[in-house]
């Protein structure tokens, strides 16, 4: 229970820029999971909690939430948890400068496997990485990538991602 309500929580607080207060309840949720709840939680949690935080520009913060997460999630062999803490670490290195490290992390949370692939979660590791590979100067690569979100968005009739890839693709 303590895991969806901290996916509704941070897609409530995301979408609504209370990131502030997410960032307070999942804080109060991290101290109840640590008292007893169950092992993947925690990695849920922190993977959450990261992305808030890297939302609020709070990166190093992110980033170390986001590796412990990783951790955690690594150990209960939780690929949809390891996804979004790699997805967090790429996005904390890409604004802290570090092109070539947000590259890697993202085709690493591309590259894991498991029951957790789900078409729009797919289709944004490829519109970053598309955005990053033009960042980097490798149109071509851009160019696939951002075809292949695309795909991925339509399929998961995610009209929002397909808005914002097309915009990614005319930029």
């Amino acid at each position: 229970l303590l895991q969806r309500d901290a996916r509704t929580l941070n897609d409530y607080c995301g979408h609504r820029a209370r990131l502030a207060e997410g960032h307070s309840l999942l804080r109060q949720a991290l101290a109840s999971a640590e008292v007893g709840g169950e092992p993947g939680t925690r990695a849920v949690l922190l993977a959450f909690a990261s992305s808030l935080e890297s939302r609020r520009d709070h990166y190093a913060e992110a980033q170390a939430m986001a590796t412990e997460g990783l951790a955690a999630a690594r150990a209960v062999r939780d690929a949809a948890t390891q996804k979004k803490c790699l997805s967090v670490l790429a996005t904390c290195t890409m604004r802290l400068g570090s092109l070539a490290e947000s590259r890697s992390l993202l085709q690493r949370a591309l590259a894991v496997a498991g029951d957790s692939r789900r078409p729009h979660e797919e289709a944004g590791l490829l519109d970053n990485l598309s955005t990053l590979e033009k960042r980097l100067g490798n149109l071509d690569e851009a160019l696939r990538l951002g075809i292949d979100a695309l795909a991925q968005y339509r399929r998961a009739s995610d009209s929002g991602g397909v808005a914002l890839c097309l915009n990614n693709l005319g930029s």
